[in-house]
Parts: structure tokens; C-alpha cells; sequence
């Protein structure tokens, strides 16, 4: 190995992968692995703080065009139509590798994402990451819109499609809309790229007990004596109170509706029911 291809091992030395808070191997298990470059990151431009990376850069793109809230397993039955897609401005950011520190260690890294099989990084400033030309990212759009009479390049999946033109819509909110929908979902996007504007990106406040999003993410995050604790002291907001009740009832009902924090709660209430009325 010469001189110059050890220097370039340096420059090019992935990402450690550290483990997730409140996993049953905790932070003491060590790194988990590693990750090569480039990590990409999906979403508005102006609204968004990029925590979330993938090395797929297609993902990152469905992302970035139609926003990664789904149906909980719990709920989508009663969201047949979809969750709305975000009209973004779309953007990308590109996060090459981190390299070595001065004691010849990986520079940087990232956290395994519990709900996905991707990462988290939420320390922008040592990933050294940028965002894509819009220029190349316009291209790149407009490439995958396909002929709206040519399905051959789609696929269809249980629950909707599962790909348009190459671009992986499993895990994004895309995913229960019909294909020309989809596809004018993507020219919009391409209009607001151009203007550099956003359109409506939060979803509707009665959606959020009944999808998954990375908002409700941080409530799985939390321990059983960390939700207790702070049903208890009222730091929780009413949608989040919600998603409480309506997913993950086993345990999360035996910390809090079993404990007295919450002795209204019908486990057995017909929660469909509930998202019609509010939506209705």
C-alpha cells in the first residue's frame, strides 16, 4: 500500500454506529458497526433539521418529496384514503465520510435508527454535510416522472404501490395514494424547488395519535418509568396522550391506565370510531 493510498484510507474512514438510548444493550455494548459514505438526508429546506440519514440516496429523495408518516399498525385501518403527503420544498443533504481524529479513531458518528433500519445524527456541525444542487436535485425529479401511461416501470404492493419509477415508496407517506396522484404530487414539488417554497408540510393535528412520525418516535424512546413520570406531571401534549392510548396498549396501558394516571381510558373503545368524529 503506498503513502498516497493510506492517506486516503484516512481521508475515507466511515462512521461508527452507536446504539440507541434505552436499548436492552445500552451505549455499554460499544459500537455496533460501521457505515460507509455517503450518508443522505430527505426533507424541507426550510423546515427540517435533517436528523434522520440513509445511504440510500432514492429513500432520502421519497423522503424529501413525500414526508415518512405512516399509518400505525394499530390505526391503519381507519386511514384508508392515506396520510397527506408534505408538500415540501424539496432538498437533500449529502454527508460524506467523517475520516479520522488525531488518534487515528473514526471522526464521527451515528445512532442506529430503533424504527427504521437507517440513523440518526442530530450534530450537524461535525458531519460536514451540504446540501445537493438544486439544480442536479431539479434533474433528478424530473427524471423519475414517469410516462402516466407507462406502468411497466411501477410496482404494485400490498396497500398501494410500492415503487414509481424506481423510487421506493414502503415507509413513506406516499405509499396509499394512486399513481397519478403520486406523479403530480412530484411536478408540484418541482414547481416549488423552483420558487424556493414550501407548501403545507404539518400534518393535520387530529392525524398525529394515528401515524407514525418521528415526533411519536421520541415517545418510544421513553422508558416506562420516563412516561409514567411524565403523564404524571403533565408534560405531555393531548395528541400525544392519543398515541398513547391507541398504540402499543400492552405495557404502555399497564404503566399508565393500571397505575391510575389515566382512569377514563377505555382499552376496548372502538378508536376508529374516534378518528372519524375528529376528522369528520
Amino acid at each position: 500500500m503506498t503513502a498516497f493510498d493510506r492517506a486516503w484510507e484516512l481521508i475515507k474512514a466511515p462512521w461508527d454506529i452507536d446504539p440507541a438510548p434505552n436499548t436492552d444493550y445500552g451505549y455499554e455494548a460499544g459500537k455496533l458497526g460501521e457505515v460507509a459514505g455517503p450518508l443522505y438526508s430527505g426533507g424541507d429546506k426550510i423546515h427540517d433539521e435533517f436528523t434522520y440519514w440513509t445511504k440510500d440516496k432514492e429513500r432520502a429523495l421519497a423522503y424529501a418529496l413525500f414526508g415518512s408518516a405512516i399509518p400505525t399498525s394499530h390505526t391503519r385501518r381507519f386511514v384508508t384514503e392515506g396520510v397527506p403527503m408534505r408538500e415540501t420544498y424539496p432538498a437533500i443533504k449529502v454527508a460524506p465520510d467523517p475520516g479520522v481524529d488525531e488518534n487515528g479513531r473514526n471522526a464521527s458518528f451515528v445512532t442506529e435508527d430503533p424504527q427504521s433500519s437507517d440513523y440518526i445524527q442530530d450534530q450537524q456541525e461535525g458531519m460536514n454535510a451540504e446540501f445537493m444542487d438544486e439544480g442536479e436535485l431539479f434533474d433528478w425529479i424530473s427524471s423519475l416522472i414517469p410516462d402516466p401511461m407507462n406502468e411497466k416501470v411501477d410496482a404494485w404492493g400490498h396497500r398501494g404501490w410500492n415503487r414509481i419509477h424506481g423510487l421506493p415508496l414502503l415507509g413513506t407517506s406516499a405509499k396509499r395514494h394512486g399513481r397519478e396522484t403520486i406523479i403530480d404530487h412530484m411536478e408540484m414539488a418541482l414547481n416549488r424547488l423552483q420558487r424556493g417554497a414550501s407548501g403545507q408540510v404539518a400534518l393535520p393535528d387530529a392525524l398525529l395519535p394515528h401515524v407514525s412520525t418521528s415526533r411519536s418516535d421520541n415517545l418510544h424512546d421513553l422508558s416506562l418509568d420516563e412516561m409514567e413520570q411524565m403523564w404524571r406531571e403533565g408534560l405531555f401534549e393531548e395528541w400525544e396522550k392519543d398515541y398513547i392510548r391507541l398504540n402499543k396498549r400492552g405495557h404502555w396501558f399497564n404503566a399508565i391506565h393500571l397505575n391510575g394516571l389515566d382512569p377514563e381510558w377505555d382499552a376496548d373503545r372502538d378508536m376508529g370510531v374516534q378518528l372519524h368524529e375528529r376528522r369528520g
